[in-house]
């Protein structure tokens, strides 16, 4: 009994010892794996101070602050930089220094624009380095160029289309990537905007085409890009949206859009009712005006009355089954849109700028940006963060749009967020924060462009010339020449113009913050290096 007794107590005590090794060697792994700190997350949060001194992407900024570098600004307002997270920044650091915002990664020059709440390090594309440098002296090189605007074909016959090409700057050829066969029509239309093609079988070309929208069940509405000579901070030049016809143009993606025009009411006589308000019976399918007034045989006399927006259906009677919703400038009548089927101005608006269909059709400036990435970065993914890139199409004041508004003549008649010009990174409506994991603004790659909100927090219009005019993704307006987006000066300050002009493209993208700082100081000469 006394053996058995002191067998059990021989094998517990082996027991306790055992376990008592693991003990020791789990803690060491655990000190060892915090000294390392190699994934740098705690509980899903960034532990920022655990790895303060070692040389990873985040710390760029933050060192640069703490070593008393009075460029760097730590931004403390409201950001959104994860889908449905608005948060206030306790992360983000702005780097308005002119000598220490150089980066090499993937072979391309990048420039710092921020860190984000997520730890990652914003960048945008500065071209190709030379001699392992990034100077602003470099000379032009090729890139993707627009030459023409939204042109008009029968497309008709059956072609080659594909959502990306590659392309040899050395000959001159793009050849589609993927490619499948189709012939344009009411069926097959829907699947082919914003698609490549040579408009040939062979699916070589030096001139593609993207195409940018419907005409007819035979022709299409398209703009077509060659390779030749740009500003080395530039993949190349495009419109933000080669269609300009409605407000839903301010999207990096679109769907639904209703045309705006112009209506000639020099001549326009008759007894023709107009109206602030409408009825609608769905009975009949049929809008009665209400509280009408008659414009009477001269209109040069009569246009000053429509001082507030109107409806009208172009008749005596008031009622109809498509009414027209108007604004007025100068001596014009603008025609907002057409709309029938029960639906209002708000409902319209609903369709083209935030329900959750209407991010379905890629921007031509997406087409060209998701490109380039497939041809020249794709192979860098892993190192990138899927981090929120905001094409804000929030309205601030809907001016002529709003049914209930006065309308006052002027350029704009509906303002979006940027149009005055914030500092605010926060996103409001989940279909305009832009990354691979949202659904319902879903990026093909994570890469877009900058925000207008990030080169007025850098406030250095030296840190954002690039020698050319480049585009931002943000809307600025509605007006009478269709829709504005934000974009940059050649001097580096920011402005606005119509989406279908030409300016710069360069894409944005983030670094996670694993990312590793090989050498350099960020200066133009000798550039941080990022594997």
């Amino acid at each position: 009994m006394k053996y058995i007794r002191k067998k059990k107590y021989s094998i517990h005590k082996r027991h306790t010892t055992i376990i008592y090794v693991i003990f020791l060697l789990l803690l060491f792994i655990g000190i060892g794996y915090a000294n390392l700190n190699t994934d740098l997350f705690i509980s899903g949060i960034i532990n920022i101070s655990s790895f303060k001194n070692k040389n990873y992407a985040y710390n760029l900024l933050p060192n640069l602050l703490e070593e008393g570098n009075s460029c760097i600004m730590k931004y403390d307002g409201q950001v959104t930089d994860q889908v449905g997270q608005t948060v206030t920044a306790t992360k983000v650091y702005f780097d308005k220094c002119i000598d220490k915002r150089n980066v090499i990664f993937g072979n391309y020059c990048w420039q710092v624009i921020r860190t984000t709440e997520t730890g990652g390090l914003k960048i945008v594309y500065n071209g190709e380095p030379v001699d392992n440098k990034c100077e602003s002296s470099r000379t032009n090189h090729k890139g993707i160029v627009q030459n023409s605007y939204d042109i008009i074909q029968d497309i008709s016959s059956n072609y080659l289309y594909s959502t990306t090409f590659d392309y040899n700057e050395n000959s001159n050829e793009f050849t589609l990537i993927d490619s499948f066969s189709e012939t344009w029509s009411d069926s097959t239309y829907d699947n082919l905007i914003g698609k490549f093609t040579c408009l040939n079988n062979t699916g070589t070309c030096t001139t593609i085409y993207n195409i940018n929208g419907y005409e007819t069940n035979t022709s299409a509405a398209l703009s077509s890009y060659v390779l030749y000579d740009t500003n080395y901070s530039l993949i190349g030049r495009g419109a933000f949206n080669a269609k300009n016809s409605g407000p839903a143009a301010v999207g990096y993606m679109f769907n639904t859009v209703y045309k705006s025009y112009n209506k000639d009411v020099s001549t326009l006589t008759g007894n023709i009712k107009f109206s602030s308000t409408f009825t609608y019976d769905s009975s009949t399918n049929t809008y009665s005006l209400s509280g009408t007034t008659n414009i009477v045989n001269d209109w040069a006399q009569s246009y000053g009355l429509l001082n507030k927006t109107r409806y009208t259906c172009w008749n005596s009677s008031g009622d109809c089954q498509t009414i027209s919703y108007l604004s007025y400038y100068d001596d014009e009548l603008t025609i907002n849109f057409d709309f029938e089927g029960g639906k209002s101005p708000l409902d319209i608006l609903d369709e083209m700028l935030w329900n959750s269909n209407v991010n379905r059709y890629n921007s031509s400036a997406k087409s060209i940006i998701d490109s380039w990435y497939a041809k020249n970065l794709n192979s860098k993914t892993s190192a990138l963060e899927d981090i929120v890139h905001c094409n804000n199409r929030a309205i601030t004041n809907y001016g002529s749009w709003d049914p209930n508004g006065e309308t006052t003549p002027g350029n704009y008649y509906i303002q979006f967020k940027s149009f005055n010009q914030t500092n605010d990174l926060s996103c409001e409506k989940v279909t305009d924060q832009f990354t691979i994991s949202n659904n319902l603004a879903k990026l093909t790659y994570p890469v877009a462009m900058i925000q207008n909100e990030e080169i007025n927090n850098l406030n250095n219009n030296s840190l954002t010339s690039s020698g050319y005019y480049w585009w931002s993704l943000s809307p600025a307006g509605y007006g009478y020449s269709g829709s504005y987006n934000r974009y940059i000066n050649t001097d580096g300050s920011p402005s606005s113009y119509t989406v279908e002009d030409i300016f710069g493209l360069r894409p944005v993208i983030s670094l996670l913050p694993t990312n590793k700082i090989l050498s350099g100081d960020g200066s133009e000469t000798n550039p941080w290096i990022i594997e």
